[in-house]
């Protein structure tokens, strides 16, 4: 691309400068590069060393013009509305774009069109014990931004690592990720299989997170 535009430089600066666009390119022509380079290795390594950063920063500016000019073009709008195509051909389940990191975290994943159901592990700070239970909302905010909660409901909780879980009697409980010192995720099936398993285990005593 910088090729390009260089030579689109000397076209229009031949152009207007001598009246023959063609007047710096004869000028190169004469030039044998074979004598000319080995007889002045400085000027040959900041020419190279010059094309090279220019080439670097013109591609980056002119992509990213180019992304902001196709971002909401008609065409991508229509080729990637229902991009289907991208996991059946390339595993994607989608266009990358700058989504907070909790949504990537937290997104239920759609597997074999039956979307799966997320599961939690929450270690509050300051030694204030252990959280655990299915994932029921979210709230999508910016990373930047400290305050993150989320609703689980089935809630369990223990007061230390090594201890058990007891079941917690209510409806749900709200925690706030900026009080949260790790989080452990999973995602499972719902099936009569994975229901019968998390029976056994609530019997047990020990949530299946």
């Amino acid at each position: 691309m910088f090729a390009f535009i260089s030579a689109a430089i000397l076209f229009f600066f031949g152009w207007f400068r001598h009246g023959d666009p063609d007047y710096f390119f004869s000028k190169l022509d004469l030039l044998v590069g074979g004598q000319w380079f080995p007889q002045h290795p400085v000027e040959t390594s900041l020419i190279a060393f010059g094309y090279i950063f220019l080439s670097f920063f013109f591609s980056h500016w002119l992509g990213f013009i180019y992304g902001l000019l196709r971002l909401k073009s008609p065409f991508t709008t229509m080729l990637f509305a229902n991009a289907t195509w991208l996991r059946r051909w390339f595993g994607l389940s989608g266009l990358l774009g700058e989504r907070p990191i909790i949504y990537e975290v937290l997104n239920p994943v759609l597997d074999h069109g039956a979307t799966k159901s997320v599961f939690v592990e929450v270690e509050m700070k300051d030694g204030l014990g252990f959280y655990a239970g299915q994932l029921s909302q979210f709230a999508i905010v910016r990373d930047e931004e400290p305050h993150k909660p989320i609703f689980l409901i089935d809630v369990w909780f223990k007061k230390k690592r090594g201890d058990d879980y007891e079941f917690i009697n209510t409806d749900g409980i709200m925690i706030d990720l900026a009080e949260a010192a790790t989080l452990s995720v999973k995602q499972e099936d719902v099936s009569a299989s994975s229901i019968l398993v998390n029976t056994a285990h609530q019997e047990d005593g020990i949530p299946e997170v």
